[in-house]
C-alpha cells in the first residue's frame, strides 16, 4: 500500500486551504461616509404682527448650501428649505435623521435660521412659516419632538445641529432666560450630538441686516478655507 505524506492527500492540508481562499468572497470596499445638510430658512411668517419678518434667513442658506456642496474631501448633499410649514419640516427633518441607509460612521449638519419661541415651561419651539400667534396651537415645532422622534433614533455619529435663531419668550412666561440650558434640556445629552447656537440670550437681532447672517458667514469661510476668519 501506497501511504499519501501528510499535506498531500485530496481535500485536506494546505492545498484545500489555499482552494478555500481562492473560493471565499472578496470583502466588500469600506463605504465612503454620507454628508448630508438639511438648512432651514424662514424670513416671511404668516402672521407678521407676532413673528415680525426676518432679512437674511434665506441668504444664510443659500450661502452655505453653496460651500457645503463644493466641500473640500467631499461635498454635502444639501437640501434647502425656504419658509416651511410645520408639517413640511417636520417631514424632512424625520426623513434626514432617521434615513435607512445611515450608519455610525456618517455625517449629518442641520441649520435652522428663523424665529425660536420659549413657553412657560422652558420648552422650546422653532417657529416655521405658519406659526400662529403664542403659544402656537401645535403650529411650532417642538425641540423636545425633533430628540425623541428624530435625532435621538439617527444611526449617524456625528450630528451638528446650529440654530441660527432670534430666541423669544412666550406672554406671561417672563424675560430671565438662560437659552443655553434650555437648549440643553430640550435636546438631551450625547456623545453624538454637537449643539451651536447663534445668541444664548433673548431678542438678539441675529438676523436682521442684509447678506447671511455672522454665524452662516462665519460657518461658509471656516468650510471653504478650513479656518477661522482672521477677525473672529
Amino acid at each position: 500500500a501506497l501511504a499519501s505524506r501528510p499535506g498531500t492527500a485530496a481535500g485536506s492540508g494546505t492545498g484545500a486551504a489555499r482552494a478555500a481562499q481562492d473560493e471565499a468572497p472578496a470583502a466588500s470596499p469600506k463605504r465612503e461616509p454620507i454628508r448630508r445638510a438639511v438648512l432651514v430658512g424662514v424670513d416671511g411668517y404668516a402672521t407678521p404682527a407676532d413673528f415680525p419678518p426676518l432679512t437674511v434667513a434665506h441668504a444664510s442658506i443659500r450661502c452655505l448650501a453653496q460651500v457645503l456642496e463644493e466641500a473640500e474631501g467631499g461635498g454635502f448633499e444639501v437640501t434647502s428649505l425656504f419658509d416651511p410649514t410645520d408639517e413640511q419640516l417636520q417631514t424632512v427633518l424625520l426623513t434626514f435623521f432617521r434615513a435607512p441607509d445611515l450608519g455610525p460612521e456618517d455625517v449629518l449638519l442641520l441649520y435652522f435660521a428663523g424665529h425660536a419661541l420659549i413657553g412657560e415651561e422652558n420648552d422650546l419651539y422653532l417657529c416655521p412659516q405658519n406659526a400662529s400667534a403664542p403659544p402656537l396651537d401645535g403650529t411650532g415645532v417642538s425641540l423636545v419632538w425633533l430628540a425623541g422622534r428624530a435625532i435621538n433614533k439617527c444611526p449617524a455619529e456625528n450630528l451638528l445641529i446650529v440654530f441660527d435663531c432670534q430666541y423669544r419668550s412666550a406672554p406671561g412666561r417672563g424675560v430671565d432666560c438662560d437659552v443655553g440650558s434650555v437648549l440643553h434640556a430640550n435636546l438631551g445629552q450625547g456623545k453624538a450630538k454637537f449643539l451651536l447656537s447663534s445668541s444664548t440670550v433673548l431678542d438678539a437681532p441675529v438676523l436682521q441686516g442684509t447678506g447671511p447672517s455672522l454665524v452662516a458667514d462665519r460657518m461658509a469661510r471656516g468650510i471653504a478655507f478650513w479656518e477661522a476668519a482672521e477677525d473672529d
